[in-house]
């Protein structure tokens, strides 16, 4: 996710050990999924937090400075003794409290997280987000800048990962055909559209209300899909596993308030 560098130094400064700790670069995943994930339970808001989210978070060399604390150390994050709770205990301790939740697998809930994030971390993202044009945005992870080259190239990763998913289903899904029609489909029309009405979307998400709770969150989720926008600004298609049915992956304009009418 791209930021502006005045943004990624105030979270430098009033998180050291994003920069300081051995685990720092795991530590600048997790926070950015923390900060711009749209994984968020239904019923409560809080972000969702599955083991295999955290696995790839983690990588084979973002365990080294958990010592003593997971105990995984030459471990890939995927194999069955790394322990997530553990990995995110340590992250709670060193960075900022996630108040994770139990794993529930017999109640079929995953853990879910609701992060203490400083309240002048949450001003300033905001206000990163007005903000019509900058010409000083980095990659919150290594802070280095956007060119337009790297922002092709970071575009272009997402959407292979994506389409990769929509095929994964398979001629012989009940859904099939459908997914093959859908991923034949240009996407240019969309991208019109969104680029042509964006000042407008970005206008109306800013004006949302946020007088309750539940109009608050409302405005903070509407935020992060903008921010999902900013990457891409596709849709593409994934089948459920037993059924015809087919769901969009990942954020769409779909995803905000009177997303379909944009």
């Amino acid at each position: 996710m791209r930021c502006s560098r005045e943004f990624r130094i105030l979270v430098v400064s009033r998180l050291p050990a994003l920069t300081q700790h051995p685990d720092g670069h795991a530590y600048f995943k997790m926070l950015q999924y923390v900060l711009w994930s749209t994984m968020t339970d239904r019923d409560t808001g809080r972000l969702l937090m599955p083991y295999n989210v955290v696995a790839d978070i983690v990588g084979i060399v973002g365990i080294v400075g958990t010592v003593g604390t997971v105990g995984t150390v030459g471990k890939h994050p995927h194999d069955k003794h790394f322990r997530a709770y553990a990995w995110l205990d340590a992250f709670s301790r060193d960075v900022l409290p996630l108040n994770p939740s139990e794993y529930r697998f017999v109640d079929g809930k995953t853990r879910t997280i609701n992060p203490d994030i400083p309240a002048d971390i949450q001003d300033a993202l905001r206000a990163d987000r007005q903000v019509k044009d900058r010409k000083d945005w980095v990659w919150f992870t290594d802070g280095s800048s956007v060119s337009r080259r790297s922002l092709h190239r970071s575009i272009q990763e997402e959407e292979d990962a994506v389409v990769g998913m929509a095929q994964a289903a398979g001629k012989d899904h009940p859904a099939g055909e459908l997914m093959d029609f859908l991923l034949t489909q240009p996407q240019d029309c969309l991208q019109r559209v969104l680029a042509r009405n964006w000042p407008s979307v970005k206008e109306a998400v800013f004006a949302l209300p946020g007088e309750t709770p539940k109009q608050r969150a409302t405005r903070k989720w509407c935020e992060r899909v903008l921010d999902s926008l900013h990457e891409r600004r596709t849709i593409y298609y994934r089948a459920a596993r037993r059924s015809p049915r087919v769901y969009a992956i990942g954020s769409t304009i779909h995803c905000s308030p009177g997303g379909s009418a944009s």
